[in-house]
């Protein structure tokens, strides 16, 4: 937690330096010097907390997000609606996906289910294409 605090202090220094010279006084007691005196961080400091995985899978989230927001914009749904979409990703994404499907459905202001529609819903089901992850990904809604 102080490692967090201290480089956050590093990082918007430039921006507010006298907010961050005054939280920096507080929790060093003048023991350091001033934080305009300390070296600035490096990228090195932050590579083991780089995730791959992690990164690749909000990205996706992200352009599912993005792509719903799209669909419900130009179906002229209420922002305050929150219609069922049924997403279809490869099955090699769907773990990951699941892990962060609350982010996702405050993202898009939609609930995001990962699997087909069901039957009885197919016939009334709007259904887009979009690209995520270099993969065509099926989108369907009930239509509203």
């Amino acid at each position: 937690m102080r490692w967090a605090l201290t480089m956050g202090l590093h990082l918007a220094h430039p921006l507010i330096p006298f907010v961050t010279e005054e939280i920096w006084a507080c929790l060093n007691e003048n023991k350091s010097g001033m934080l305009i005196q300390q070296n600035f961080p490096n990228s090195d400091e932050f590579k083991q907390y780089h995730n791959p995985k992690l990164n690749e899978t909000m990205n996706a989230c992200s352009k599912i997000a993005k792509d719903i927001r799209s669909v419900k914009a130009r179906s002229h749904v209420p922002r305050k609606e929150k219609p069922i979409f049924y997403v279809e990703l490869s099955a090699c994404i769907i773990p990951e996906m699941v892990k962060v499907k609350d982010y996702l459905d405050f993202l898009s202001g939609s609930d995001v289910k990962f699997e087909a529609p069901p039957k009885s819903d197919r016939r009334k089901c709007l259904t887009y294409l979009f690209d995520v992850c270099g993969t065509a990904t099926r989108f369907s809604t009930v239509q509203v």
